[in-house]
């Protein structure tokens, strides 16, 4: 996974859904971290589903590992207007 966040690193604006305590930082030290569940300790507690943040509001989205767990895929995947 390294490698491959290394060759998207970036100073954007990045919202990283589905944080966990992934430990991102150094590839996306401008990263906002949005999780569901509070004991994970996101910056934004938030349903996937249902993000708080206006479209265009961020450079990037990531998203790893987070398919998986989401109610319904379609209606997450149309999140990505907030990018």
């Amino acid at each position: 996974m390294s490698e491959f966040l290394s060759k998207h690193a970036t100073d954007e604006r990045v919202l990283d859904v589905g944080s966990g305590g992934s430990s991102y930082d150094s590839f996306f030290p401008n990263r906002l971290t949005v999780d569901i569940d509070p004991k994970r300790n996101p910056e934004i507690v938030a349903d996937a589903h249902n993000l708080p943040f206006d479209d265009n509001s961020f450079g990037i989205i990531l998203s790893t590992e987070v398919l998986a767990h989401v109610d319904d895929p379609k209606k997450y995947s149309k999140n990505s207007n907030v990018c």
